[in-house]
This record gives C-alpha cells, sequence and structure tokens, in this order.
C-alpha cells in the first residue's frame, strides 16, 4: 500500500516536470523513480496495491490530459509511461510463471465453492490464497454479524466468535488456520456492529471528501488506495495502517484549509 501510493505520487511529478521547462536530467530521474518504484511493486506482487496502483495512474493520466491545454503533449508523454509500464510487465510475467497463476488460477478458480471448501480436495493447494477463501471467510463473518447487527460481538471477543462459527458450521479447514477476517469493512462491523461499519466509512470516506473539496488527484487516488486496500485487509487495527492513513489525512486537509483561506482572503473585497 506505501509503495503503491510512492508509485502514483512518481508518476504525477514526472508528467507535471515533463510539462515544465526543467533540465533533461531531472525529468529524467523522475521518470526513472517512477519506474523503479513500479518494478519493486512487481516483486512485490500483491494484487490489490497492482490493481490501486493502475486507477491511480488512470486517474493521473486523466487529470493532467484535462488540465493542460497542449493535450498532444500529454498524449505523448502519457503513451511512453504506458508503453514503458507494459513492456515491464510483459517482461516479468514471462519470466515468473507464478505471477500468471496468481492473477488468474489463484483469484477466479472454484469461485462457485463459496462456504463450501471442504468438498475441495487438498484445499491447502488449491485454495489457500483463493478468493474463494477469502469470500468464504467473509461470508461467515457476514452471517456471524447478523446476529449481533446493531452492537457487534465487541472487539475482544470478535476473533474467538468467527473461529466458534466456524467449528458450529463445521468449516473444518477454515477452523483449520483460523483465518481472521481480512476485511476492514467486514471486521469492525463484526466487532462493533453497524456502528462500526459506519465509522469506518465515515473515516475513510472523509479522504474521498478532503479530495473532491480540493480536486486534488493525489488525494482522490489516496482514497481509492486507502479504501480499496481495506477490502482484502484491515489496515484499522495496525499500528502501520493507522499511521498511514493518519498522517496523510492530518496532510491533506491542512493544504485544503490554507489553499481555501488564501482563496477566500484573494476573493475579499478591497477596502
Amino acid at each position: 500500500m506505501h509503495l503503491a501510493f510512492v508509485s502514483i505520487c512518481n508518476l504525477y511529478f514526472s508528467i507535471s516536470n515533463l510539462k515544465k521547462n526543467k533540465h533533461f536530467l531531472l525529468k529524467g530521474l523522475n521518470f526513472i523513480l517512477f519506474l523503479f518504484s513500479f518494478i519493486l511493486l512487481l516483486i512485490i506482487n500483491t494484487r490489490i496495491a497492482l490493481l490501486a496502483s493502475f486507477l491511480g495512474y488512470f486517474l493521473v493520466f486523466v487529470f493532467h490530459f484535462f488540465k493542460n491545454k497542449n493535450k498532444r503533449q500529454i498524449i505523448k508523454s502519457s503513451s511512453i509511461f504506458i508503453i514503458s509500464i507494459s513492456v515491464i510487465l510483459v517482461v516479468f510475467i514471462k519470466n515468473n510463471n507464478f505471477m500468471e497463476e496468481k492473477y488468474n488460477r489463484l483469484l477466479f478458480d472454484k469461485i462457485e465453492m463459496i462456504g463450501k471448501l471442504d468438498q475441495i480436495e487438498r484445499p491447502e493447494v488449491e485454495v489457500y490464497s483463493s478468493l474463494v477463501t477469502r469470500l468464504s471467510i467473509w461470508k461467515s463473518t457476514i452471517d456471524l454479524s447478523k446476529d449481533n447487527l446493531i452492537f457487534g460481538v465487541g472487539s475482544s471477543n470478535s476473533r474467538k466468535e468467527l473461529i466458534n462459527y466456524y467449528k458450529k458450521t463445521n468449516q473444518k479447514f477454515l477452523l483449520k488456520h483460523q483465518f481472521p477476517v481480512h476485511n476492514q469493512y467486514l471486521d469492525f462491523l463484526l466487532k462493533f456492529g453497524l456502528l462500526g461499519l459506519i465509522g469506518t466509512f465515515i473515516y475513510i470516506g472523509f479522504i474521498g471528501f478532503i479530495g473532491y473539496k480540493s480536486k486534488n488527484v493525489i488525494v482522490i487516488a489516496f482514497f481509492l488506495l486507502f479504501f480499496i486496500s481495506n477490502l482484502t485487509d484491515d489496515f484499522l487495527i495496525r499500528f502501520d495502517g493507522i499511521v498511514f492513513s493518519g498522517f496523510w489525512i492530518c496532510i491533506f486537509t491542512s493544504n485544503y484549509l490554507k489553499t481555501n483561506r488564501i482563496n477566500q482572503e484573494v476573493n475579499l473585497p478591497h477596502l
């Protein structure tokens, strides 16, 4: 998640500097930093981080296209980045057989077996890291949350209650590995009920609100990144996720308030 945001920022600054009359070496350095961050993303090989990054790249391209009057220059520079990304991606896929498996078989295979993982032969081999396992966990979490919809089961009891639910519903594979929720929205729904779910949406949605009000593509990209990342992980119960989001929310909000104050002062009538 952190590296994905760095990669999106590198792309933004790279395209921004291409439009300005800056030294060729500086423009080249920005371009190299972006490619380096993208390569590191592929080495880490996290599906959600790559998805969020590509969405962020798309937003940056669209933002610069509509903001810049010289459309031809933006199309030309964007094409260079898109071609570079495509070449690097093809090279990685050709030289990493697991990457193709991870983004194909482990993502879509046996999707019809949601909640029926014990019927799969050797589930540890076939579906341990697949989407169907996550969906089965989320289905159990939702079913358990229905009985405690208003206030939840409590923060300290949620993991134990979920494991007990695996045992109660005879889901041996999930029980054996004691899988956690791995979804921030459902995790807080289980722990704190509807109030927890609403609170999560308000906290993360505030980032989107600041991005919309400030018309800042970096803030909007960060919102999408954090929103999507929390669909498959629970960063608001982890120190790195809380600090990462809290730090940037403060930066974005401060910048918006400062810019808004300056704009108001400029528009004040002169006495």
